[in-house]
């Protein structure tokens, strides 16, 4: 095999992540080429399973592992180690986008399990190891693409007025962090993106609060700034969504969910009266009240 620009860019990324994690992804490329060698589908899969191993001991997760469930708590352990080194502070990502990534790892494991077992001589073919190796090497050029090529890309998008389908699909494969996140919808105004995000779920499930330690934060939601500035465009599609949206306990979604409704005509307006009823129902010490009171005066 021909070493390839993606393997370039894969090891220049790996190096900034763990230099022993470029060293195995090298060293199991070396291996491949070697044709004579009646071993290397197993020895190149045992480094490749050592390049994920070596990434995901990145980050520390304490491990509780029963008895009786061994492999299956290990198995568990390392989606959860993946998913913490590439989707942080995953509340804060839109839920199309979330579960875009989440499948991106559950694919990962998978393959780190079909290299596992071929390490261990299982038996494969040219066809199916090479096949696995490129989906690898796929997961791995989306994981580790650098943040200014997702940036460039994100800005692209922010320039098309009525998006396709593709450009939604191309959008929740970008948002995989919460900087991209704020980063789109802080500058997206253009109205026609809202009916094909409301369709592929973007507004469905609002963060809710997250608890550290004794306190509990409640972050702000940049799909519901976005609404605020269409809101008077197009009410009656904010109202919608308003009214499809899944309760939370984040009082800051629920104060820009007013926002929004204080832009519209009040005879679509005074339909959010019903649910401001049950949003100031909190323990917590907040602005809905007030902001409420502002939104029945318009």
């Amino acid at each position: 095999m021909e070493s390839s620009i993606h393997d370039s860019e894969i090891i220049k990324e790996l190096q900034k992540i763990d230099k022993e994690a470029a060293n195995a992804y090298i060293g199991a490329l070396i291996v491949l080429k070697d044709k004579e060698n009646p071993d290397r589908f197993s020895q190149a899969s045992h480094s490749l399973r050592e390049v994920t191993a070596l990434i995901s001991r990145k980050v520390s997760i304490p491990q509780e592992i029963k008895k009786e469930s061994c492999l299956d708590k290990k198995k568990e352990s390392l989606k959860k180690k993946l998913e913490r080194k590439f989707v942080e502070k995953p509340e804060l990502i839109p839920f199309p986008a979330e579960e875009e990534v989440k499948k991106l790892i559950r694919k990962w494991d998978k393959l780190n399990r079909y290299f596992t077992a071929v390490s261990h001589h299982r038996k494969t073919t040219d066809d199916e190891f090479f096949s696995k190796l490129s989906e690898f090497e796929a997961i791995l050029l989306y994981f580790l693409r650098p943040a200014p090529e997702v940036i460039e890309e994100l800005g692209q998008l922010l320039k098309i007025q009525t998006p396709s389908d593709k450009d939604i699909e191309n959008l929740k494969e970008l948002l995989r962090h919460p900087t991209y996140v704020r980063y789109f919808f802080s500058r997206l105004s253009f109205p026609d993106w809202l009916i094909p995000l409301k369709e592929q779920g973007f507004f469905s499930k609002p963060p809710s609060g997250i608890k550290e330690g004794g306190y509990v934060i409640f972050p702000c939601w940049l799909l519901t700034k976005y609404l605020i500035k269409i809101a008077k465009n197009k009410p009656r599609e904010v109202m919608e969504i308003i009214k499809e949206m899944e309760k939370t306990d984040n009082f800051r979604v629920y104060i820009d969910l007013i926002d929004c409704a204080i832009q519209m005509p009040s005879s679509i307006a005074k339909e959010i009266v019903p649910f401001i009823k049950d949003w100031v129902d909190t323990p917590y010490h907040t602005l809905l009240p007030r902001k409420s009171v502002n939104c029945l005066l318009n």
